[in-house]
């Protein structure tokens, strides 16, 4: 008897390049990063619903000064997400 594939959980993915000099369709730091994202993803069990990218943003910034895309990342995880 087959089973049935166990549901996986929604996930968001999140990418940020720290300096202007990563960011460009000559350059792979996103590209890396949505690889390396989307391979945990399948191996752990999560479906990614949408992706957020920050481009030449430090990671010392503080979040709430990072640009609207982190914002509508944090909004996203509070209305769409399950509770865990």
């Amino acid at each position: 008897m087959a089973r049935s594939p166990k549901p996986k959980t929604p996930a968001l993915a999140y990418l940020r390049t720290s300096s202007s000099a990563n960011v460009g369709a000559d350059k792979d730091s996103d590209k890396r990063q949505r690889q390396a994202i989307a391979t945990f993803a399948k191996h752990a069990g999560y479906e990614l619903l949408e992706e957020f990218y920050d481009a030449a943003v430090s990671g010392a910034d503080p979040i709430d000064t990072r640009p609207m895309e982190c914002g509508q990342l944090s909004l996203r995880m509070q209305v769409a997400l399950p509770a865990p």
